[in-house]
């Protein structure tokens, strides 16, 4: 046989077993490589930020994997079991809200809304709970004031050198030994009530982009209803989020996610979590009502003198912090 025909055999043969190759772990595998999203109950979402499609820890393609199948498979209750897929905050699932989250991928300038932590409080004269959503100008800049002791956030994120305005008290009540530089740093104002137009001034100077509120502060959500009203909101961002109490470990994915870097909380949460898993792991033993020997898991809730019941979170910032 001529020896270019034997050649042309081989070639051919090796072009076949790749193609068959290929088939295999591309093809016939593909199953295996796809992504199936499943439904949540989003009272569980730790990263409760609109586009956080699939309820976990970081926004990622398999959000946008979650919100295609949403609009491919016609879910009209996305609500019920995806309920933070809403990325642009239009009631309505479309290629619209995959465009936002892709936005957040590529670090692309976008507004990013989330559930504020107010989003369940009794914040307005009627009484009733209802949700309160609010968002930034991701990602947000590295101009940041600090009410109170937000400023925890931006240590336990290590990014302390983004802290660049604070309110009087904070300034007053905590020494250079605690917070470097704190006695010199610029003020947005009193602790409580702060000045929606002396924070737009301040951005104006060129001090100030992106301001975190202290989540206790009675004035908070009546400042950010005058900054959406004003317009300012659309150039200077609002973060409020708790920074003590419940769920502290919620503010630190979403503070981190804002900032476009959701691998700045990696650190924390892991901490976080395995200090969490160990608490849950203390059995307790005691003898109930009929004489019987019992075990119980310790609480992750634990109640101070005047009744309130807060989370073993209360102050894990700070715990942190001094690790």
């Amino acid at each position: 046989m001529d020896s270019k025909m034997i050649y042309a055999i081989v070639a051919a043969a090796i072009i076949v077993v790749a193609g068959v190759a290929i088939f295999f772990a591309l093809g016939n595998n593909s199953n295996s490589n796809s992504y199936e999203p499943a439904a949540y109950d989003d009272s569980d979402v730790r990263l409760r930020i609109y586009g956080n499609a699939n309820g976990d820890d970081v926004i990622d393609d398999k959000d946008v994997k979650t919100i295609q199948k949403i609009i491919d498979d016609g879910i009209s209750d996305w609500k019920t079991g995806y309920y933070f897929a809403d990325a642009n905050h239009d009631g309505r699932i479309t290629s619209a809200d995959i465009d936002v989250v892709n936005k957040f991928i590529k670090k692309e300038s976008t507004k990013m809304w989330y559930e504020n932590s107010f989003s369940t409080k009794d914040s307005y004269a009627d009484g009733v709970n209802k949700r309160i959503d609010s968002y930034v100008n991701y990602p947000i800049g590295h101009k940041v004031g600090c009410e109170y002791l937000t400023v925890q956030f931006l240590c336990v994120l290590g990014v302390y050198d983004y802290f660049k305005a604070t309110d009087a008290t904070m300034a007053n009540n905590y020494g250079d030994e605690t917070y470097p530089g704190i006695s010199s740093i610029p003020s947005m104002g009193q602790r409580n009530a702060l000045d929606l137009q002396s924070l737009e001034q301040m951005y104006k100077d060129g001090k100030l982009d992106t301001v975190i509120m202290w989540s206790g502060g009675t004035s908070t959500m009546y400042l950010w209803d005058d900054a959406v009203k004003s317009g300012v909101a659309d150039h200077l961002s609002f973060v409020m989020l708790t920074c003590q109490g419940k769920d502290c470990v919620n503010g630190v994915l979403m503070l981190a996610a804002m900032f476009g870097d959701q691998s700045l909380s990696d650190k924390y949460v892991k901490w976080y979590d395995s200090g969490m898993k160990k608490l849950n792991d203390i059995s307790f033993y005691y003898y109930d009502e009929n004489g019987a020997f019992v075990e119980t898991k310790a609480s992750p809730y634990f109640a101070l003198d005047n009744g309130a019941l807060y989370s073993a979170d209360f102050k894990t910032l700070y715990a942190y912090m001094c690790a």
